[in-house]
């Protein structure tokens, strides 16, 4: 099946290394950013529309970087494209039953998980991280790399547009300058939404003090691995929980992973 792109009576192979490299160059010597969004846009359309057609869900990030042979704006290129799906048999495998964090008397940090064999036998696996300024700093730099790769900065743009029309003018220049603002819920609960982290949930116990009850993660689309980075822009995110806040406090609660505050994975 072809990919190939066609504007003001140029054309495109975007299948072919050089095809795309063609069409890059040829982005970036158009005068004007909207002329250059709206090209790739017509890319993103036309690769969307062929990995339908082939059975790939598009727009979901990569587990890994360099996972897949091929990367076309953020999108999985399946390689050959001519190929028709070959149905794989897996072998059995061990069920995860459940899984959880820990912290122990030395500060180290990990993950139990609980698996049930194929023989019906349960066990448990330790895995420990690394030290928590390094968790950090590679979640930072990963979110990154994956929001420049597939996070689009007008949609940020407007999304902030539509953000200030649900929150009132101090939230928003708070956000704006800090990068988050506190919303109150119905239960009396105070959420402190910042931008592309997760959200932190408190009650004020008296004057400048407060009790931080848990941290609330939550993607709406998903999310990029070992990263902040949603497929979301972060302030669509944002809106996304402003919105179950002042709907429907209780489905937040239901949907988020809840984080411990001292957890790096917490944002903090």
């Amino acid at each position: 099946m072809d990919l190939v792109l066609e504007h003001a009576g140029r054309h495109f192979d975007l299948k072919s290394e050089e095809g795309r490299q063609e069409f890059d160059e040829y982005v970036n010597s158009l005068p004007t950013k909207e002329e250059q969004y709206e090209v790739n846009a017509m890319a993103l359309a036309a690769t969307d529309k062929l990995l339908r057609s082939l059975g790939f869900y598009c727009g979901l990030p990569l587990r890994e970087l360099g996972e897949a042979s091929q990367e076309l704006y953020g999108y999985l290129v399946p390689r050959p494209f001519d190929t028709e799906p070959v149905a794989v048999v897996e072998e059995a495998k061990p069920r995860l039953i459940n899984r959880w964090n820990f912290k122990n008397k030395q500060g180290e940090r990990g993950t139990v998980s609980i698996y049930e064999g194929v023989d019906g036998k349960r066990f448990h696996r330790v895995a420990y991280r690394q030290l928590d300024w390094q968790f950090r700093f590679e979640r930072t730099i990963t979110s990154l790399l994956e929001r420049d790769k597939s996070n689009p900065f007008q949609a940020e743009l407007k999304a902030q547009e539509k953000l200030r029309t649900i929150i009132s003018e101090r939230q928003y220049a708070c956000y704006i300058v800090s990068g988050a603002f506190v919303e109150y819920g119905k239960s009396g609960v105070a959420y402190l939404i910042r931008r592309g982290l997760p959200t932190i949930a408190f009650r004020f116990r008296e004057k400048a003090r407060a009790d931080v009850l848990t941290v609330l993660c939550m993607k709406p689309m998903g999310g990029h691995r070992m990263s902040f980075a949603g497929v979301m822009v972060p302030t669509d995110e944002v809106i996304t929980t402003v919105l179950l806040i002042k709907a429907d406090e209780p489905e937040l609660w239901k949907r988020a992973n809840h984080l411990d505050i001292d957890d790096p994975i917490s944002g903090l």
